[in-house]
Formats: structure tokens, C-alpha cells, sequence
């Protein structure tokens, strides 16, 4: 599937400004939705964006098995904040 092309085709915009220009994908429709591509980094990790079979490239992300390995919906709203904090932390 190229995702790029979906979503274009959907009135989605390429924001190719982001993070100061290294190369990330990022899709918005202006008032809606912005669209991030995100993958679990392990070991050492890269600044660089990691390539994906979907034709955009992602932001390695620590601690990402917080949001996936958690499935209960009455869990999700902490499970969403304590994730934001940990991410703030790494900035």
C-alpha cells in the first residue's frame, strides 16, 4: 500500500518541515488531523528516520510497548498521559 498516496488522495498535506527538515513523514489536513509515523526503537536507536515498507519513513520511539502492550480501555487515558510524560522527558 502506498500510504503517501492515500492520503493525499484524501486531502491530506506532506509537512516536510518537520522536526526542522531530517526527514520525517508527517500528513495533515489543516483543523482535522495531523498523521505521525511512529516505530518501537531498540538497542542504541538513530536520530534518523527509520525507512517502513509503507513508502514514508518514522520516529523511533523508546518505551512504545507502554501504549501497545496495554489493551484495556479503562486503562488507556493514564496509559496515554504517563506515556507523554516519559516522551517530554526525553526531550
Amino acid at each position: 500500500i502506498d500510504v503517501p498516496k492515500v492520503l493525499e488522495q484524501n486531502g491530506f498535506v506532506l509537512d516536510d518541515t518537520v522536526m526542522g527538515g531530517i526527514g520525517l513523514t508527517k500528513f495533515f489536513k489543516k483543523g482535522v488531523l495531523e498523521v505521525e509515523f511512529l516505530v518501537k526503537e531498540k538497542g542504541k536507536g538513530k536520530v534518523e528516520p527509520y525507512d517502513t515498507m509503507l513508502g514514508v519513513t518514522a520516529q523511533g520511539l523508546r518505551n512504545m510497548e507502554i501504549l501497545t502492550d496495554n489493551t484495556d480501555d479503562k486503562k488507556r487515558p493514564a496509559i496515554f498521559k504517563m506515556s507523554r510524560v516519559i516522551l517530554l522527558k526525553r526531550l
